[in-house]
Parts: C-alpha cells; sequence; structure tokens
C-alpha cells in the first residue's frame, strides 16, 4: 500500500530541524464526575481520532531533503494504542488533594511579602507536564499525539486528562480541538451511540495553499537555510542583554550545534475566579474592546512592574488596549464544560495549555484559556524569582480588569492593584502577594465558549 506523503514548509521544518528536540505542547483538561465509565470509552474515542485525523498519524521520512512526511495506515484496534495512551493512577495526596492544600497554604501565607513566596506544595501534575515536555520525540518513529490521564484512585471521580503533541505538526489551538474531540466522542460510545466517523481528506498545507510553491522554490528554501539561517544559529550571543534575566546556568549557547542536553523550559500555572472573568468580559463589551487586545495591556503592565526596562508608566492603559488589538494568537471555539455518561456526567473545570521552547531565547509565552473562569500557562526560561513575579503580576493585572478606570495610566492601574485585596497564586505553589487570596476551585458552569491566547 502506498501511503500519502507531504513537504514540510515553514514553522513545520523549523521545529523538525533537530532530531534530538521537540518543541512540545500539552493541553490539560482537569475532569470531575464518572471517571471509570469515562476511562471505558476513551480509548475507542482516542483510537477513533487518531484514524479522523491523518495528520496524528504522520511520521517523518528519514533522509528525505527537503523533508516530507508519511501519513501512515488506520489503527486496527485499541491494542495499536499502547505508545499513544497511558493511565497513571495516583493518589488524592498528588492530586485532588494536594489542590486544595496549596490553596490553604497560600492564604496562611498570604501574609508573606512579595519578595519572599510561601513554600506551598508542588503540585505532581505540574511536574509531569514539565518534565514530559522536555522529552523529544522520534518524529521518524513515533506519532507526534499521545494522552496520558492521571486518576484519582481514592475517589475515583477526579482525574486529569492531558494531550501531548509535537509543534511541528500541531499548535495551541489545534490541540484543544484535538481534546474536545476526544472527550465528545467517548460521550457518544457512553450513550450507546454506534456512529463512526470516516477519515478525513489529506488537505495541502497552508503554505501551498497561500505560497507559491514549486520545485525550483524549494532549492532556494534549502540555500537559505544552509547560507543564511545556519550562521544566524551559530551567531555570537554573548553581547545580547535581555530586557529579563535568564536562567544562564541552563540556557546555552548553540557553540555551531545544539547544546546536549537542551535548553530547558519551565513552568507556571494559574487559575483565576468566576466572578473575575465575567467582570472582565462585561468591562471589555462596555468599552468596546476584545479580550486579546487586554491581554495585551496587562501583560505591558506586568513587565513595567517587574523591572523589565520596559517603562510604560505614562501610557493610558486605553489607547494601548485600542491599539493592540491584533498583537496576540487569539482563537474561540466551543469546549464542552459537562458531558453526559449514560445517567451521569463528566464536569471539565480547566484546561491548562503549555508550549515548550528548547530554543536558546529569552521568550516567555503565556496561555490565557476561558471555560467558567481564565487558566493561565507560562513558558519561561527566566530567573524563579523573576518569572514568579513576571505571572504573578500577569494574572492580577488581568483578574482585576473591573477596578481600571477608563483614563487610568499604567502607572496608576499597577497602584491600584498593590493597594487592592485580591492575590493569585501560581500553581506551582508559590503566593505572589501580600493580599487576601481569590482563586476559584469550583464546578465549572453552563457552557462558555473558550479563547486561547499566546502571547510571546
Amino acid at each position: 500500500m502506498t501511503h500519502p506523503t507531504f513537504p514540510l514548509y515553514g514553522y513545520e521544518r523549523f521545529f523538525a530541524m533537530d532530531p534530538n528536540t521537540s518543541a512540545k505542547l500539552a493541553h490539560v483538561a482537569t475532569l470531575r464526575g464518572d471517571i471509570p465509565r469515562l476511562l471505558q470509552h476513551l480509548p475507542m474515542a482516542i483510537l477513533q481520532t487518531f484514524n479522523r485525523h491523518p495528520k496524528m498519524r504522520a511520521m517523518v521520512l528519514p533522509g528525505s531533503s527537503p523533508q516530507k512526511v508519511m501519513i501512515c495506515a488506520l489503527l486496527a484496534d485499541v491494542a495499536e494504542l499502547k505508545s499513544l495512551f497511558n493511565v497513571y493512577k495516583c493518589t488524592a495526596d498528588e492530586e485532588e488533594r494536594a489542590e486544595q492544600d496549596r490553596i490553604d497554604t497560600a492564604i496562611e501565607g498570604s501574609s508573606a511579602s512579595e519578595s519572599a513566596p510561601s513554600n506551598a506544595p508542588l503540585l505532581r501534575w505540574m511536574e509531569f507536564v514539565q518534565s514530559e515536555c522536555e522529552k523529544p520525540m522520534d518524529r521518524e518513529q513515533e506519532f507526534p499525539f499521545y494522552l496520558c490521564i492521571r486518576v484519582d484512585e481514592s475517589t475515583q471521580t477526579f482525574a486529569r486528562l492531558i494531550l501531548f503533541a509535537d509543534h511541528y505538526m500541531s499548535d495551541p489551538t489545534s490541540g484543544a480541538v484535538i481534546l474536545r474531540e476526544i472527550l465528545e466522542t467517548a460521550a457518544k460510545f457512553s450513550n450507546s451511540s454506534t456512529e463512526t466517523s470516516c477519515e478525513l481528506p489529506l488537505r495541502e498545507s497552508l503554505y501551498e495553499a497561500t505560497h507559491y510553491v514549486n520545485p525550483f522554490m524549494n532549492v532556494l528554501h534549502e540555500a537559505v537555510s544552509k547560507y543564511v539561517i545556519q550562521p544566524l544559529v551559530n551567531f555570537d550571543t554573548s553581547a545580547f542583554v535581555p530586557l529579563l534575566p535568564i536562567q544562564a546556568a541552563t540556557q546555552l549557547d548553540f557553540a555551531n550545534s545544539p547544546p546536549d542536553p537542551r535548553n530547558p523550559s519551565f513552568a507556571l500555572f494559574a487559575q483565576g475566579s468566576e466572578a473575575n472573568m465575567r467582570s472582565a468580559m462585561a468591562r471589555c463589551k462596555e468599552e468596546g474592546l476584545k479580550m486579546q487586545s487586554v491581554f495585551t495591556n496587562e501583560t505591558l503592565n506586568a513587565e513595567n512592574r517587574t523591572g523589565s526596562g520596559v517603562s510604560v508608566s505614562n501610557c493610558m492603559l486605553s489607547d494601548v488596549a485600542v491599539s493592540c488589538l491584533d498583537y496576540s494568537d487569539a482563537t474561540s471555539s466551543p469546549f464542552p464544560n459537562e458531558l453526559s455518561f449514560g445517567g451521569n456526567c463528566v464536569t471539565v473545570e480547566d484546561l491548562h495549555v503549555y508550549n515548550s521552547h528548547p530554543s536558546l531565547s529569552s521568550t516567555s509565552k503565556l496561555f490565557v484559556t476561558a471555560l467558567s473562569h481564565f487558566n493561565y500557562g507560562l513558558m519561561h526560561k527566566l530567573e524563579p524569582k523573576v518569572a514568579q513575579t513576571l505571572f504573578g503580576w500577569m494574572v492580577r493585572c488581568t483578574e482585576r480588569i473591573v477596578e481600571y478606570r477608563q483614563q487610568d495610566t499604567f502607572a496608576q492601574a499597577a497602584d491600584r492593584l498593590v493597594n487592592g485585596a485580591t492575590v493569585v497564586t501560581p500553581s506551582d505553589g508559590a503566593s505572589m502577594t501580600t493580599e487576601t487570596l481569590e482563586i476559584a476551585v469550583v464546578s465549572a458552569a453552563p457552557a462558555v465558549a473558550s479563547a486561547t491566547i499566546s502571547i510571546n
């Protein structure tokens, strides 16, 4: 049987350039409800999703130049999911109870200063996501997607379903779509649905659809890669000074080849409250703004308070929000808050997104998703104290949008936050401020559209 192939272009080729490095995405859904029934139907749902989307079964052809990908045959049965789906059985101390312990510790330590965060317990799933995203995928032997589920054995009503993907075949938006389809398909199977979906057609690359592509262009791309990109990769970066200090011990120069081990990325997670999100959405509607421009606004405000050298104190918040309408990568798509499994249901409480970045870079990426409240994920390479301060300000600035006055400058808005009464605790356990904690750990409300925003 001849399997279809297609060439890689643009960022697809960039993220597949080094065979020993992967920029991996993680989409983490927190689930509560009838987990045993979900586990019963999840393998078939995953199997059907892999068979429905051909690029989920992609593998890089060895020795191809320019790089090409082959679409592998359909999966025959769930036995072939051995390397694509793993179940981790956890205790309450590792999962559900640890979440509440972290919040209780943050409340007790809320009197600590910003420079001395409290030592709340780390959550195992966060460590797991961060470490798993550091493991490279063998693109010539493995599919670019796989899933894990961490189940709380003590209650059988709490789990976290995690979709991992290689960035050369995925992005924050498509990962959320895949995770949603898997959950919805499992729910259909549990309700005695025998519906099977057909494989979707393999569509051409967006680069082929929007750019002029021919064999001569491939030769040009190879020449540019060899004589332009490679010298840039090997460029002496010793004189480069980032706005915020990175971890010099772990972020190494390439020096003609990528360092071994690769430059690691680090994760921080947090969640807000339902009341704050609804207030923020209402304020944006009142001001005629989009949430993506507001996230750009709050990122600048956070950087201004972190000592990055970005000075926007005298800028008007409203002016920046209006002028930055397209500065973030923002999409909206429905994501289920509640799924019916027979007579019971499974609720999706949270959805966190994370994306590792193995290159030498001072980039920090903020991912925000919205179900019944905002969920925040930060990829960074900064010094830990600086990263926690930056992340704390990012979340505080967003959670308390409603408190800003229309004519506030960044400096006035920041002072208003400092003197306010909300504290944000990154989900790595560090309390960031000296006021009272306000984090929602409640079941999700009826379906609300979700948005994923990545700000570089």
